[in-house]
């Protein structure tokens, strides 16, 4: 429902797709999560914390492959 609001209201801004993908992630909504994580990613602007959020996405399906590269992402991101 909220992931429809979302699109509907043409929301602009990548803290709103990072905050609404960690919490999928968190409920075990995997699909939705990668979804709206990888949304943030295409904002010019977007947290460091978007990649580690779907590098834990990643672990989680059991893609270690995956989650190590967007974790050392999200720490390039950092500096």
């Amino acid at each position: 429902m909220l992931e429809k609001a979302i699109y509907s209201q043409g929301v602009v801004h990548s803290d709103v797709y990072y905050l609404c993908g960690e919490a999928n992630r968190r409920l075990g909504h995997h699909l939705i999560a990668e979804q709206m994580l990888l949304k943030a990613l295409s904002f010019e602007f977007h947290s460091p914390f978007t990649y580690a959020s779907l590098g834990f996405l990643y672990r989680d399906l059991n893609n270690p492959t995956r989650a190590v590269a967007l974790f050392k992402r999200a720490l390039e991101q950092e500096d």
